[in-house]
């Protein structure tokens, strides 16, 4: 209970939370955005202690199977006007009958705290699990909209940061309540965290300005594909910015734990042994480990590790992201024929051919806009890989649309055959309404797949490509298809000839395509920052070994046909906007760790291709819970967020580094707002010298006579005069 105390009380906390209180302050002025407040938020509770409050871990590992549970149950309010009046109307009550044992602000409570979240520590009622005490708390609070309710169940090995002792609301009188709030809770249970003790023989590693190695534990490896760790650990530190000041400490201790995760298995006990301390305190500095170790999100090989191994040995191969072993009932039905090296390919090829099933089925997204299901998808590997292991799947799943698309294809030649043979003096025949066709060939021209888009009246066309290149038919067309496509928006042929047809629909074309790492660097050229690859799912195929044997498939029977075709008749069911809570939760919970990966990693370019990833894996969320009947797996929800996070790792390892480089060129056009006021951006008194210094960083010419004739202009214009020193010129008082 002391150490809880104390990081109620902790100054470090203090001063973190009034960062990030003035922060909020700002955004809700208008002067930052949302995005820009997450990304500080995000940065700045790195630096936050936390806890467990429902819980205390049974070992060493924060792991929800390790932990005993205290009885406790932790539930939040976000995004309230007025939180502590809101506490006041509806949380007060239950407080004072003992069901409440702590209310404080959250860190996202803006200075004058008229916004923030409550997090509330409650009892958790007898009889009940923490799902049902949750929901049940929640419906205590029936004064509070819903959407403040943060519904996304967390789990016994949840932490919670610390805030300042003045956030606390429940207690009355803050941290001196503790002891009794918690007197019928184990002591140990409410404590700060626990963290590795470290034994005398493996002390913490520090980096010397001299040697900058490790101490090692010998019985730990310290090297990744014969690439010593500390060369990595040092490639990092260099690019993530040189050695870290006072204050900075503590997030480049993370920013590296995140960014070795994948390479040393999240092993903590290897990361100890590789992470330099910095000058931080032992516990601080394995809290800080222990934390990003014990993330929600799965260990990935970031950008920046992957260029440092890249730069370190040349040809080094980075580690797959595995699948979950648990798969969506759906996915693992159409994975029984597939042989496991193609199994991720084809588990994400799939989706965009059983969306293109749904009929004006809308969904809305956590940032409040209306979308459907519109899924475009690339295999992008070596040739002779295996890309074509896609088709078979796909084959099956569109056979119904491929049948009724011959049929109503059949019918337009027929049209087509009985107009031309009619004789000129008679009337033509008028061209057939219905003529549905979904399952449509990519090599058309504009005005083919405008018509195509048309007959489907609203309904989802969908191709297969061997290659991505069959799109280059619709010529420079092809980046706003699938731009529009994305979004479903209105795209189409607007003519003017007596003849011709103007034709304006949403653009709902769903499609897989294929291609090589080359033919994919060739398709989108300079393209890679306009928004049309991101818009786009993208998964590979790993290259076989030299000699290894032949991956066989296995036969589709008509006991998996009746099997997927429940699956098809639900999604053909649907209709109208559905609404699914815990894809939401997903999303939202997806937004965080992406974000939080974004700033650990320090990496814009992540950030960016992140938002549009997250609502290609809340589709694919969507989409699998309509096909299992509107009923919601736990499997679901670990298949998209490892889709997700596979989506992101394959863009980087064809595109990551082109996409810098594209970036750096699309911000080196981008100018200063305005012109620079040199007097201003001088000291005050200033010499020629100090002139011909910032004329050098704006790239104006430096020679003193150019200078001294810009002063000269500034003496007559009364904007400075002669200094009391020689050579010294000093700024007019207006």
């Amino acid at each position: 209970m002391q150490q809880l105390r104390e990081g109620f009380l902790n100054p470090i906390t203090y001063e973190t939370c009034q960062r990030i209180a003035e922060a909020a302050t700002r955004r809700n002025k208008g002067e930052i955005t949302d995005e820009e407040f997450e990304m500080f938020k995000s940065s700045e509770k790195l630096l936050l202690d936390s806890w467990t409050p429902m819980s205390t871990p049974r070992g060493n590992r924060r792991l929800n199977k390790e932990v005993i549970p205290n009885g406790l149950v932790m539930a939040d309010l976000d995004h309230l006007d007025d939180p502590v009046g809101v506490y006041e109307r509806c949380v007060r009550r239950l407080a004072e009958e003992g069901i409440v044992r702590l209310v404080h602000l959250t860190p996202s409570t803006s200075s004058d705290r008229r916004t923030g979240g409550l997090r509330i520590i409650f009892r958790q009622p007898e009889g009940m699990d923490i799902v049902q005490a949750q929901a049940w708390f929640y419906d205590q609070l029936s004064d509070v909209p819903e959407k403040c309710k943060d519904k996304h169940v967390k789990d016994f090995a949840r932490i919670s940061f610390l805030v300042p002792a003045s956030y606390i609301i429940f207690p009355e009188n803050g941290v001196d309540g503790l002891e009794e709030a918690f007197a019928d809770i184990s002591p140990v249970s409410v404590t700060t965290a626990p963290v590795h003790v470290a034994s005398s023989s493996t002390p913490a590693p520090t980096y010397t300005s001299s040697t900058k190695t490790a101490t090692a534990d010998k019985d730990l490896p310290t090297e990744y594909m014969h690439i010593p760790y500390i060369d990595v650990a040092n490639a990092l530190i260099s690019k993530l910015g040189g050695t870290p000041v006072q204050g900075q400490r503590n997030t480049r201790v993370h920013q590296l734990a995140v960014n070795l995760r994948a390479i040393t298995d999240n092993d903590e006990a290897l990361l100890r042994n590789i992470i330099p301390t910095f000058g931080l305190p032992e516990d601080e500095w394995r809290k800080t480990i222990h934390s990003a170790c014990a993330s929600d999100y799965p260990p990935l090989v970031t950008r920046l590790t992957q260029q440092v191994l890249t730069e370190l040995k040349p040809g080094v191969e980075v580690p797959e992201l595995p699948m979950p072993k648990k798969l969506p009932k759906l996915i693992g039905l159409v994975l029984e024929p597939i042989p496991e090296p193609y199994c991720a390919a084809v588990a994400n090829a799939v989706l965009p051919a059983f969306a293109t099933y749904l009929y004006n089925v809308t969904y809305t997204y956590i940032d409040g806009r209306d979308m459907e299901s519109a899924l475009m998808h690339v295999t992008i590997a070596p040739s002779s890989s295996g890309k074509s292991s896609t088709k078979d799947p796909i084959d099956h799943i569109t056979a119904r649309l491929r049948t009724r698309s011959a049929i109503n294809r059949a019918r337009s030649q027929q049209w087509k055959d009985q107009s031309v043979s009619r004789a000129a003096n008679e009337r033509a025949l008028q061209r057939p309404k219905d003529l549905i066709i979904q399952y449509v060939q990519p090599d058309m021209y504009p005005a083919g797949l405008s018509e195509r888009l048309a007959d489907a009246d609203g309904r989802f066309i969908f191709s297969q490509m061997d290659e991505l290149d069959k799109l280059y038919k619709l010529k420079d067309e092809r980046f706003t298809v699938i731009q529009c496509a994305f979004d479903c928006s209105e795209w189409g042929q607007e003519r003017v000839g007596k003849e011709s047809r103007s034709i304006m629909t949403p653009m709902k074309y769903n499609w897989v395509a294929s291609t090589t790492p080359g033919g994919a660097r060739n398709f989108f050229g300079r393209r890679l920052t306009d928004g049309t690859l991101n818009r786009m799912n993208i998964s590979t195929i790993p290259q076989r070994e030299i000699g290894s044997p032949m991956p066989r498939f296995g036969k589709y029977t008509e006991k998996w046909e009746a099997k997927l075709a429940k699956y098809l008749d639900n999604l053909e069911a649907a209709t109208g906007h559905v609404r699914c809570p815990q894809a939401e939760r997903l999303a939202e919970a997806l937004d965080r760790e992406l974000k939080d990966i974004a700033v650990a990693t320090n990496d814009r370019t992540y950030e960016t291709l992140s938002f549009r990833a997250n609502v290609i894996g809340f589709r694919k969320a969507m989409v699998l819970w309509l096909a299992n009947g509107c009923v919601w797996e736990k499997a679901i929800e670990d298949f998209v967020r490892w889709s997700v996070h596979y989506d992101l790792s394959c863009k980087y390892r064809f595109f990551g580094e082109a996409i810098a480089r594209a970036e750096a060129e699309d911000n080196s056009c981008i100018g200063r707002r305005g012109p620079v006021n040199l007097v201003a951006e001088l000291p005050d008194p200033f010499t020629v010298d100090d002139l011909l210094r910032k004329r050098a960083e704006l790239g104006n010419p430096t020679d003193v006579h150019h200078a001294k004739d810009q002063i000269g202009a500034w003496v007559r214009r009364h904007l400075v005069e002669l200094g009391t020193e020689p050579g010294t010129y000093i700024k007019c008082r207006k």
